[in-house]
């Protein structure tokens, strides 16, 4: 017997078979993330929030904005802080927020929470 394409000699091979079987694939939804769902936020509050501090939290849309900096008063607010991001493994994700308005329900109601992002930094696809 010879080997097709290959200038090698017959030789006997042993291969080790494991079996593994998995029950049910991990889901999103295991971890509690509904992926594409639209998330129920209701916002009834317009009372801005008069003093926001270092450690305190609020929330953008169904993430959880915690406050690391901060500056301002009377429900406009400037800083950065982190977000943890359910479906990257509770990553956590810089932010900043610019002159955002928040509501004292501890909910943003006016302005944009930003991922931090710079073009230099490695294994990120700069779209």
């Amino acid at each position: 017997m010879n080997c097709p394409n290959t200038a090698l000699s017959p030789a006997i091979l042993t291969v080790q078979l494991r079996v593994f079987e998995v029950k049910k694939a991990p889901t999103a939804a295991d971890n509690g993330i509904n992926c594409g769902a639209a998330p129920e936020i209701k916002i009834t509050d317009r009372k801005p929030l008069a003093s926001l501090v270092v450690n305190e939290t609020f929330t953008a849309n169904d993430f959880t904005v915690k406050v690391l900096e901060v500056s301002g008063d009377n429900g406009i607010f400037t800083g950065k802080g982190y977000v943890e991001v359910p479906f990257l493994a509770n990553a956590k994700l810089a932010v900043s927020f610019n002159n955002v308005q928040i509501n004292s329900s501890h909910q943003l109601i006016g302005g944009v929470v930003e991922a931090a992002y710079n073009k230099s930094w490695s294994d990120v696809v700069d779209f």
